[in-house]
């Protein structure tokens, strides 16, 4: 995967397309998906959006998350 730098306005918009990119990493996946998240108020954003109606669709069977 090439590295890429992405810059958005807000942290919003920064946890939007987080969700995107992460939506498509796990459907593309064709394998258990494992993610370490961090503690703390820092990934509050992304885990609200997550957790809203507007997440893109996941394929969250095979996610599997630690805490780190």
């Amino acid at each position: 995967m090439e590295s890429q730098i992405k810059i958005f306005d807000s942290p919003q918009l920064v946890a939007k397309n987080f969700a995107v990119d992460f939506a498509n990493w796990v459907n593309e996946s064709n394998s258990d998906f494992h993610v370490a998240l961090s503690g703390g108020s820092t990934p509050k954003l992304l885990f609200k959006y997550w957790a809203s109606n507007e997440s893109p669709a996941t394929n969250w069977a095979n996610v599997h998350f630690y805490w780190g």
